[in-house]
């Protein structure tokens, strides 16, 4: 992998990826910052430079929140309906994203992180890794105590990526709506493909399931995430049987399922305590 020569501040730049070229873009820190941004059909697959870290008076307040309040934001992301909604809020949350899931005590990166580990064989410096519905990073920072290096990043929200950016662990990233546009990576280029925490209701579709497994190599690993609370049953019902359906097709094998109690701090108004959930391990053959 080779990076193109030459970083400008404020400018979107491409990287070439097993002899794909992707385009570079201008961008000004004042438009990137207040999310008055090009048209998603105008980006391609990039690497977002470092602009000043102001942010616009509209995005959500970086100050410490009660769990209360935490709760209320989280559950708000679920009243949103169309893309443009999700991206919005997302958006917005992008700046307190990290300090919100650590104080209901979001463990699902960890988990993934762990499961991973314990069944990739390969050479893990040298591994291609894709985070799907990347976030500000979790996945990647867990995965590369690991000793996995190499990461692309998709998600919906250009905040989202603006924050996982700032990790400084991807090689690129690329704006794509789950679930309403095709995911836009090459099929069989990634040795690990990871979905953690947007599988769920009112969130990513189980229809992406045979993407992620199509965008994996041969040998190997997807690993995906999800609740379940009796709010994401019906969901969970759903996203196994497309499992299932892939197993029979022989697209993959069953690496391992881990169901864990412990989840995450429950947030609904009829859940107390910590809701359980899980995670699967699956080999592309």
């Amino acid at each position: 992998m080779k990076e193109n020569e030459g970083k400008s501040h404020g400018r979107l730049f491409s990287r070439d990826i097993e002899g794909t070229t992707f385009k570079s873009l201008p961008v000004s820190e004042a438009s990137f910052m207040c999310l008055e941004l090009l048209e998603p059909a105008a980006y391609s697959y990039y690497s977002l430079t470092r602009p000043s870290t102001r942010f616009c008076s509209h995005e959500m307040s970086a100050v410490s929140k009660s769990l209360e309040d935490v709760r209320a934001v989280i559950l708000s992301a679920h009243e949103k309906v169309t893309a443009e909604e999700k991206a919005t809020f997302y958006n917005r949350w992008a700046q307190t994203y990290d300090q919100d899931v650590t104080a209901i005590e979001y463990q699902a990166p960890r988990l993934a992180a762990d499961s991973i580990a314990a069944h990739f064989s390969g050479d893990r410096e040298r591994a291609q890794v894709l985070d799907v519905a990347c976030g500000t990073g979790l996945v990647a920072r867990q995965l590369k105590g690991h000793g996995f290096g190499r990461f692309s990043g998709v998600d919906g929200s250009e905040m989202m990526l603006k924050m996982a950016e700032g990790t400084g662990l991807y090689q690129g990233l690329q704006l794509c709506s789950l679930g309403e546009e095709p995911l836009p990576v090459q099929p069989g280029l990634f040795d690990v493909v990871v979905i953690v925490g947007a599988l769920s209701v009112g969130q990513v579709p189980v229809s992406v399931i045979p993407e992620l497994c199509r965008a994996t190599k041969a040998g190997g690993c997807v690993c995906m995430t999800t609740r379940s609370n009796p709010d994401n049953l019906d969901y969970k019902s759903a996203l196994e049987k497309e499992m299932k359906a892939l197993e029979e097709e022989a697209a993959w094998t069953c690496e391992g399922v881990t169901e864990v109690q412990q989840w995450e701090r429950a947030v609904s108004e009829h859940e107390d305590g910590y809701i359980s959930g899980a995670v699967y391990l699956y080999r592309k053959l």
